[in-house]
């Protein structure tokens, strides 16, 4: 690490302080938001009055939200008026009415919010700002008779405990495996029930198909009583619903749901998931300990709502974007009543002091808008806001503009306030990128995402946070994997418009250890000219004559280049580990194994795995690692960091970059890609790592149509790593 560092300082030493002032005026962003103040207001450049200031309202329930006057006022949000003539509040763009209530600090904006339920994307974000907006509407509710003290209710159980990549549908975030034979009981909390018929539905996934017809044979009970026997065949995501008879649901005792998975079908590893359970049930409406959302329909027109308070706030939710509170409600001391709608509908109750509090973030006025005329950067860093990341990206953004390049880097929750409506959601990024390729002068070539990401937008673990997250690309049989270059790819087209890589790091020092590693490995190449060192290359082969194969053709391929061939075949000798350990730390330039594997691990003999990074001391002899094998480019598993990132993390070695796939990969297109591959690197016309690894893109989807190897393909490190010249 040491010989890193020195020369990363010897190298902006000798930069002139002309070089050093246009990287910063090209680069400068404000890595932590600063909030404006009133007296910044409305000053600032044009483009900055077209944005109002703002207040963000994070949700994680559904239901009523409210946010006072007070709240705002401690965030310098102030308005003339606390009305919809000066307030608009709106969600992803789209303006959610309100309903305002009280005087002074205390007076209280109140609103329908819905949570998010996808792990994909971070908590549901509301933007309030000064601006026109609108109020909620008002319907009088006043009943004619006593209500009746019953509605129904639809309670939801959700367990999102493990992440299956491939299940099929859009929710990949299942509960209890249930591995035949079996039987498991869920009670079914807080069912309030009157005894009336009711109606439950589960969701499952099946994960297994077997040649017998069908394979999958469920049992269902409920307090004891046997429901149904239900069979399907494959893998598959499947929905029951059930009636269930009067008396089936028990008054305030815990409610029973046994699941039985017999196992007698002869399918082999028979594995169901259990995604998720709702009940619809009629009883009593209250609101003692929470809100109460309810339903009504053509036989329920009155509702008796059991309350302590008078001051019971109802709101007409049927219209979920266009919710109504209900007026003038009858309070007997005990309950409110109301009239429904003949119809029927949904409703919220709730006492004011059980109302969501949403955790609010003044939204900043940046310095330098991403919309602002005259922006343009060549090379874009967007750079997780974690502390001193960005200053730890300075040296690697000096020396690019040293290269000539104009660097920028761009904070992450810039992007997600310009972009995403405050929304912590992947698909700003790639909105950034979009609006950036048309409308910056210079157009971003390069991006480079400075932060690690895991496909739990929601990980709050330290060892596992999203620090910037990417996109999860669905394959036609419904697995999901890690797809960075989704930001880039524009207009319903496969192949990515920039070249694009990654660092995955989750702390300063990976960071700087990233950092030091590109600069030195550019540093070795002398004006573009190859180290010796820099011209060998390391081929590691499986155990297969396909992979033999494989690594034979790239073989030939390289020493017809000049490289000095280091190869290294299971099916000659199935003990390679100290042999692959011995030539790294001798210094290579370039190493590509083809075989089987997973992201921790070559082959099954597990002849190179991630425990084996820290054997490595090749020091500044950094090479380029390319695996086309199963998930080699992985690198989004929260419980699990990658053989690659360890390489990378490495301090006293390792690669300086890596490429290969997040997911799975046939024998064929390995062979393909490696071809394609290395005929980019090789022939001269790409200069970086990250156009070698673009033109292999478009010449995949163009002349093999493999939309597969486009998508899969990750590029962990600079995507400007200069190439050796030929």
């Amino acid at each position: 690490m040491q010989i890193y560092r020195w020369i990363v300082l010897a190298l902006l030493a000798g930069l002139t302080m002309v070089l050093l002032g246009t990287a910063v005026l090209a680069y400068q962003s404000p890595a932590i938001p600063t909030p404006a103040h009133d007296s910044q207001l409305n000053k600032g450049p044009a483009w900055q009055k077209e944005i109002p200031p703002a207040v963000d309202l994070a949700i994680e329930q559904t239901g009523i939200a409210a946010v006072t006057a007070g709240q705002l006022l401690s965030h310098n949000f102030r308005v003339p008026e606390f009305s919809a003539a000066h307030l608009r509040l709106t969600r992803n763009g789209r303006i959610v009415p309100f309903y305002i209530q009280g005087t002074g600090p205390d007076t209280t904006l109140y609103f329908f919010a819905e949570a998010i339920t996808s792990t994909l994307t971070g908590p549901a974000v509301y933007r309030l700002s000064q601006e026109p907006g609108q109020a909620m509407g008002v319907h009088p509710a006043a009943p004619t008779q006593a209500g009746l003290p019953e509605a129904w209710h639809v309670a939801h159980w959700e367990a999102n405990d493990t992440f299956i990549p491939d299940a099929p549908g859009d929710d990949h975030w299942l509960g209890q495996l249930l591995l035949a034979p079996t039987e498991w009981q869920i009670p079914l909390s807080d069912v309030q029930a009157n005894g009336r018929a009711a109606e439950l539905t589960l969701r499952l996934i099946s994960n297994n198909d077997d040649p017998v017809d069908p394979d999958h044979h469920i049992q269902l009970w409920i307090n004891g009583r046997f429901l149904t026997d239900v069979f399907w065949d494959g893998i598959q995501q499947k929905t029951i619903t059930l009636p269930l008879a009067a008396g089936d649901l028990q008054n305030g005792e815990p409610n029973v749901l046994t699941i039985g998975v017999p196992g007698d079908t002869g399918a082999a590893g028979e594995a169901i998931y259990l995604d998720w359970i709702e009940l619809r049930y009629n009883g009593p409406v209250e609101t003692a300990s929470a809100q109460a959302r309810f339903q009504t329909d053509a036989d329920i027109t009155t509702v008796a709502i059991d309350s302590a308070q008078d001051n019971l706030l109802v709101f007409d939710i049927t219209d979920a974007h266009q919710p109504v509170l209900l007026t003038d409600l009858h309070f007997d001391g005990r309950q409110t009543h109301l009239a429904a709608k003949p119809q029927g509908g949904e409703y919220v109750a709730l006492n004011p002091q059980q109302a969501i509090r949403p955790s609010l973030r003044a939204v900043p006025q940046w310095s330098q808008s991403l919309l602002a005329q005259g922006r343009g950067a060549a090379y874009v860093a967007i750079v997780a806001d974690e502390p001193g990341f960005i200053d730890a990206l300075a040296p690697l953004l000096t020396y690019r503009a040293n290269q000539g390049f104009t660097p920028t880097a761009v904070s992450l929750t810039q992007i997600y306030d310009e972009f995403g409506y405050g929304q912590q959601d992947p698909a700003a990024i790639r909105a950034f990128l979009a609006y950036a390729a048309q409308n910056w002068q210079p157009a971003p070539q390069f991006v480079l995402l400075v932060g690690d990401a895991t496909y739990d937008m929601q990980a709050a673990n330290d060892d596992t946070r999203n620090l910037l997250p990417t996109y999860l690309e669905r394959q036609p049989d419904s697995s999901a994997y890690a797809h960075d270059g989704w930001f880039v790819t524009f207009d319903n087209h496969h192949s990515p418009a920039m070249s694009i890589g990654r660092f995955p790091v989750k702390t300063l020092t990976q960071l700087d250890t990233m950092v030091a590693k590109t600069i030195a490995y550019e540093y070795a190449l002398a004006d573009g000219v190859a180290d010796p060192w820099q011209r060998q290359a390391l081929l590691v082969a499986d155990d297969e004559p396909a992979f033999d194969a494989i690594s034979d053709s790239l073989e030939s391929t390289l020493a017809d280049s000049g490289y000095q061939i280091h190869d290294l075949h299971m099916s000659t000798k199935e003990n390679i580990r100290f042999d692959i350990i011995s030539a790294l730390n001798k210094g290579v330039g370039i190493v590509n194994y083809t075989g089987h594997g997973d992201a921790i691990t070559w082959g099954d003999e597990a002849v190179f795995q991630v425990q084996d990074a820290a054997m490595l001391g090749n020091g500044d002899r950094l090479p380029i690692l390319t695996a086309f094998n199963c998930q080699s480019g992985a690198f989004s598993d929260p419980g699990e960091d990658s053989l690659a990132e360890n390489l990378l993390w490495s301090e006293k070695g390792g690669i300086v970059a890596a490429i290969g796939p997040s997911t799975r990969l046939s024998n064929g297109y390995s062979l393909e890609l490696v071809n394609d591959f290395y005929d980019q690197f090789l022939n001269g016309r790409n200069h970086t790592l990250g156009e070698a690894l673009l033109a292999t893109q478009t010449a995949a989807e163009e002349e093999h149509g493999e939309e597969t190897a486009v998508y899969t393909l990750n590029l962990l490190g600079d995507p400007a790593l200069s190439l050796p010249k030929p």
